[in-house]
């Protein structure tokens, strides 16, 4: 090798780490010189791919901003608003990072948008505090449905605390994933989603309408740790496929509220649709319907996966109801209180299916763990405990004992429940004994505090 050579080898080497650093510069927004002495717009389209754009004001930025590059907005010791920020994917790849954003000054949102074109769109909004109105949801994952070539698209919504209210007779998720072309995922997890009057629609919502073909998806979701809380809301977490395959883990969050029709609905909708669902260790509680699954198994469409190790308290229609005949769909060692008992006609619950009281320590408070004498502690099945980190909702191990029913998992000794007289049975079909309907006092919710 020459001299010339190795310096020319070295020339290249340089030039490319210099293009690397171009592209991860840190840009403050607002800034002494152009272009982020502007718009917040502004200094997105003349930032370079990879850059990051460090927010330093606490004012409400009254923009709706589109970014078409990787770039990662965060807060530097500011507290900013946006108020919408849309990653748009088209011919290139994309990936967007959104970090600590708050909702001073009224409504924010983010959204990922995946357009004809072939580029993958990766949106990722953690740590914010967002607030979705009427017909726009507070972080949402969609796609068009114009033709063309599509990549994938995935969305991250991890540790962040949301506010949805409808309007003017509107009404959107406080997290949406609408999957109109195939391949799309979203992870959903550590969650504080606080939904109110949404009238028809869910706080969080998982909507499959992609045709995929077998062994492909049009949406798989991975939703954990969540805590959705409101009144008014159609569903609290909505799983449904109306074209092609939905696959979705539904494990570790809790779902209260008020006037609320459904805590956990799972449904197959259209033609020849299909839903794979693992819903296991939720707490569910003060809705009218605990969990409503179902299928048009008149189109062909079909719901399979496991319901088992759920918590069901205080719904007024039903704990579990199944609508027609779902025999991928299969039920075990769950716990139902203060619902009605199938009635003649009615799936029965399946095995290890408990009706006992819960004990929780202040359902009125808002807080759903389990004090000592709780029925659903160490009832649980342990052969389909899913969590990754081995923590419950709480943040606690997953796991003391046997696994215990519900988002939280009780860390002390346990005691007998309270009453002899009432000792919770399995509920195995019609001759179970009856059992007293008792409704908690769900009037007053509190942010419920947690490690993660």
């Amino acid at each position: 090798m020459t001299p010339t050579t190795t310096l020319r080898g070295l020339a290249a080497l340089l030039s490319l780490g210099a293009a690397f650093s171009a592209q991860a510069a840190n840009r403050q927004y607002p800034g002494p010189a152009a272009p982020c002495n502007t718009t917040l717009q502004a200094c997105i389209d003349g930032a370079d791919s990879g850059d990051t754009i460090i927010l330093v004001t606490d004012s409400h930025i009254a923009e709706d901003v589109t970014i078409r590059k990787n770039l990662t907005l965060t807060p530097g010791q500011a507290q900013p608003s946006v108020r919408t920020i849309t990653a748009l994917a088209t011919t290139a790849d994309l990936d967007v990072v959104v970090i600590g954003l708050t909702s001073r000054g009224g409504a924010s949102r983010a959204r990922g948008f995946l357009a004809p074109g072939g580029g993958n769109l990766k949106l990722t909004v953690t740590g914010s505090e967002l607030i979705g109105v009427g017909s726009n949801s507070a972080p949402e994952l969609t796609a068009s449905n114009a033709a063309g070539a599509y990549g994938r698209a995935q969305g991250v919504f991890e540790g962040n605390t949301l506010h949805q209210s409808g309007a003017n007779g509107y009404c959107a998720p406080a997290i949406a994933v609408y999957a109109f072309q195939p391949g799309m995922s979203a992870t959903v997890q550590g969650n504080d989603v606080n939904a109110y009057d949404l009238e028809a629609c869910a706080a969080i919502s998982f909507y499959g309408s992609a045709p995929s073909t077998p062994g492909t998806l049009a949406l798989d979701a991975q939703v954990r740790k969540n805590i959705v809380q409101g009144r008014g809301f159609d569903e609290g977490i909505l799983v449904r496929a109306y074209i092609g395959a939905t696959r979705a883990a539904v494990i570790n969050n809790l779902v209260a509220g008020q006037g609320s029709e459904t805590g956990l609905r799972v449904l197959a909708d259209g033609s020849n649709a299909t839903v794979e669902a693992r819903l296991l260790n939720n707490t569910v509680a003060g809705h009218q319907y605990g969990l409503r699954a179902g299928a048009r198994t008149d189109l062909g469409s079909s719901v399979a996966g496991v319901l088992a190790n759920n918590l069901f308290a205080s719904n007024s229609s039903a704990g579990i109801s199944f609508e027609g005949n779902l025999p991928g769909f299969t039920d075990h060692h769950n716990l139902v209180f203060g619902s009605p008992a199938p009635q003649p006609g009615d799936r029965p619950y399946g095995p290890g299916t408990r009706r006992g009281n819960p004990s929780f320590a202040d359902a009125a408070g808002g807080d759903f763990r389990l004090r000592a004498d709780s029925d659903a502690i160490d009832h649980g099945d342990d052969g389909v405990v899913d969590s990754p980190d081995g923590r419950d909702l709480d943040g606690q191990p997953r796991r003391v004992r046997t696994v215990d029913i519900g988002a939280y998992e009780f860390q002390g000794t346990p005691m007998p429940p309270a009453g002899s007289g009432i000792a919770p049975v399995p509920a195995l079909g019609a001759g179970a004994l009856a059992w007293a309907v008792a409704l908690l006092a769900l009037t007053r919710w509190t942010r419920l505090r947690r490690r993660r």
